[in-house]
């Protein structure tokens, strides 16, 4: 395995528990959706770094064709 597989598997992982985080987030607020009331920039600034997560992930694979790491 080349430099990048190794770190590409790093950054995913990496990537994949901030994604958990958002995503059990978002598993609290509809478990104490009676008890919890929803305030827009903070439901926006999660949409916003699921996006940011995904734009990373996807950008990082152009980085494959580089030959020093």
């Amino acid at each position: 395995m080349d430099a990048f597989s190794y770190l590409s598997v790093l950054l995913s992982v990496i990537l994949g528990l901030a994604i958990t985080q958002v995503l059990q987030g978002y598993r609290a607020l509809a478990l104490n959706r009676r008890r919890v009331t929803l305030y827009w920039p903070s439901l926006a600034w999660s949409i916003t770094l699921m996006m940011m997560v995904a734009q990373h992930w996807w950008a990082s694979f152009g980085l494959a064709s580089r030959a020093d790491w």
